[in-house]
């Protein structure tokens, strides 16, 4: 079967699908990932076809005005409609790039970022659809949607249920209705008709629901008990480890050399031009201020190893299956592919939340006790970074939770499942 996979954002939002497209080309399928330009050396190395979709979310995310919607406030709408303002020139081309990418496909394969424009391809082409996310999806009573905070704890059971479910249709439509105008009008462009007024996915998933893949693990959030039987959350899907990669002798003399350090690092949103460029003076006076050891992430920091303490390493990217089981702590900004490496490390966490999604992922780790509360970014002090960061390093019970965790993370391959799930179903 030849299987087209249509994700956009991130690192963290493509590398678990070129994890699932390798375990289904072991099946015997063959696979193409459709995503960003800056992604395809990374896919093709991995045995898989390319196929390009115009644009970089993460500049997107990055932009100043992006930027400046979410460290104002925790304002989810307003953050969309700065990222539609920047994603209008491509849609058309995005339109066109999804149809030639889909085309000749058996099988179609979407993301939540790439849902509705996927979801009206396989209609236009005639070809069945799945859907793969990171973060969960769906409606149910048991947790609420990504977009929105969690309800206030201090309400009753059914009240939060409630809340719950209706926070996943609102913010469907929500969705729909930011992203409607742009897509319809290039959809008429290319095939000739405009798209609904109406949210179509809740009615369309109804009446002929898609396979639906959740890729983490039900011991970090379970299956819903009012989500069907082709909802599956088979584990995360993480790639295998890469054969011919080393440390520097430099990073493990540094991890010999004394106890245990704590890794900080904010991924895609350690850029060093939020918070005023302060993200540098933040992170140094914070790991001055716990006197522990630490591995610093070096992305956009313009960092420099002999101007730093002995107590400091800073590092480049580096693989966290390497990395994090190294860690005592890991400090993050709490994505999806993040949060799940520090899981799987079984190592405390401490998350600091910026885009939706990192602060779902913040409240999951909080709630099964595998990291500190979270604190959200535009928050973020050295005196309550420095001190919830030694919080992590001193409970026993968020230490013990962790390495649970871990060790059933690591009991499961999310990938072998969710291909033999597919495999039925298809």
């Amino acid at each position: 079967m030849k299987i087209t996979i249509v994700t956009v954002g991130t690192r963290g939002d493509v590398e678990p699908f070129v994890a699932f497209g390798q375990g289904l080309q072991k099946a015997g399928h063959v696979v193409k990932i459709a995503t960003h330009a800056q992604f395809e050396s990374f896919v093709r190395q991995h045995g898989l076809d390319f196929a390009l979709i115009s644009g970089n979310v993460q500049e997107a995310i990055n932009s100043a005005e992006a930027r400046q919607a979410l460290e104002k406030s925790e304002n989810t709408v307003g953050f969309i409609l700065k990222i539609r303002q920047k994603a209008a020139p491509l849609v058309l081309t995005a339109v066109k790039e999804v149809a030639a990418a889909c085309k000749g496909a058996d099988h179609l394969m979407c993301t939540p970022l790439t849902m509705y424009i996927t979801f009206f391809t396989a209609q236009e082409l005639s070809i069945p659809l799945s859907v793969g996310c990171v973060s969960p999806a769906g409606p149910t009573r048991h947790f609420h949607s990504i977009i929105v905070p969690p309800p206030f704890k201090w309400l009753p059971n059914g009240a939060q249920k409630v809340y719950n479910l209706y926070s996943h249709r609102i913010a469907g439509n929500l969705i729909w209705q930011g992203q409607r105008p742009l897509l319809s009008k290039a959809w008429k462009e290319v095939y000739g008709h405009e798209l609904p007024l109406k949210e179509p996915l809740t009615a369309a998933f109804t009446k002929t629901p898609p396979l639906m893949f959740y890729a983490y693990s039900e011991h970090v959030l379970s299956k819903p008990a009012d989500w069907s039987e082709v909802q599956c959350v088979p584990g995360y899907w993480f790639l295998k480890a890469q054969q011919d990669w080393k440390p520097s002798i430099e990073l493990e003399r540094f991890l010999a050399s004394g106890s245990k350090p704590f890794y900080i690092g904010f991924g895609s949103m350690n850029d060093g031009q939020s918070k005023n460029g302060k993200i540098k003076d933040l992170i140094l006076e914070t790991v001055k201020r716990t006197g522990k050891r630490a591995v610093v992430l070096n992305a956009g920091l313009g960092l420099v190893q002999d101007e730093l303490p002995e107590n400091i390493f800073v590092t480049e990217p580096v693989p966290f299956e390497y990395l994090f089981p190294k860690m005592a702590a890991v400090v993050h900004h709490g994505g999806a592919g993040t949060t799940a490496a520090g899981l799987r490390a079984g190592v405390p966490s401490v998350i600091t939340p910026l885009i939706y999604d990192q602060r779902f992922w913040a409240w999951c780790v909080e709630n099964i006790g595998a990291g500190t509360r979270p604190i959200a970014w535009n928050k973020v002090t050295v005196d309550n970074l420095s001190a919830t960061i030694k919080t992590a390093l001193s409970s026993n019970s968020i230490r013990d939770n962790a390495r649970a965790i871990g060790t059933r993370i690591n009991g499961e391959d999310g990938v072998e499942k969710a291909v033999g799930w597919f495999n039925t179903y298809y």
